[in-house]
């Protein structure tokens, strides 16, 4: 209903537009010219809301398609930016564990949560490292690699297990 409402109102300011454009014009022999020109221009102002109805009446399908099609590209984003999370994540976690090695730090286990802000950038929202007893004295040191590299404080949970997947 709205589209022939502002068809109707198109139509409508461009009569009026015509007629004052008309009237304005002063010279007997520009006066065929400019009605020349108006008509076509009403013609086409004409044509262009009336063809816009027809395509809405006939395209609802196309509508729903492209919808569905800008949903298909939302859910293709959405796991591209669940995929490159976990890419970042698992290099972070290499990163880290080569670091602490590089120092002659074996830990467990490494655990990594990345977030995604409202700018989409990532960032480290928790880092989880677990080490065997024999690094306990070793914790300052395990903090200060990765707040350095990493800028952000790790928990460190000391297993009296080996290994803990």
């Amino acid at each position: 209903m709205n589209e022939f409402k502002n068809a109707g109102t198109i139509i409508c300011v461009c009569c009026v537009a015509c007629s004052i454009i008309s009237l304005i014009v002063p010279d007997k022999r520009m006066n065929k010219t400019v009605n020349l020109v108006l008509g076509l221009f009403l013609i086409c102002s004409m044509i262009v809301p009336i063809k816009g109805i027809v395509s809405t009446l006939k395209g609802d399908d196309m509508l729903l398609q492209d919808y569905e099609f800008e949903q298909n590209v939302d859910e293709d984003i959405k796991n591209y930016q669940k995929a490159v999370m976990k890419e970042t994540a698992d290099n972070l976690v290499k990163v880290t564990d080569s670091l602490l090695k590089n120092e002659g730090i074996e830990p467990d286990n490494i655990k990594l949560s990345l977030k995604l802000s409202d700018d989409n950038s990532i960032y480290v929202g928790r880092i989880i490292i677990y080490i065997s007893k024999k690094y306990e004295d070793r914790l300052n040191d395990i903090e200060k690699i990765v707040y350095s590299n990493m800028s952000k404080e790790p928990e460190i949970i000391i297993n009296e297990q080996k290994n803990i997947q």
